[in-house]
């Protein structure tokens, strides 16, 4: 199984991302994804890019497990998300 492929459930959010992201002319590879669900933080394996999940309230602890075997790493808010991506 790739690695890089997003899951099914998934899959019709990527088509949002390859429009934005051919759109505003970004370098997916180089950019961050950060939210408080797994399904937020999943998109930067199959881009390149990198993954914070933003451990809150409304995060189960399953998908905290489930980022962090995905390569997230977990922080505390979209700040430490921001000055770790730096």
């Amino acid at each position: 199984k790739d690695p890089t492929q997003l899951p099914r459930s998934l899959e019709c959010g990527a088509n949002l991302f390859d429009s934005a992201i051919a759109d505003l002319r970004l370098d997916a590879a180089a950019s961050m994804f950060a939210g408080d669900r797994l399904r937020d933080v999943l998109p930067a394996r199959h881009y390149g890019g990198r993954a914070y999940l933003v451990h809150a309230a409304s995060t189960p602890d399953d998908e905290v497990v489930a980022a962090r075997a995905h390569g997230a790493e977990i922080v505390e808010s979209l700040l430490d998300a921001v000055l770790r991506f730096r």
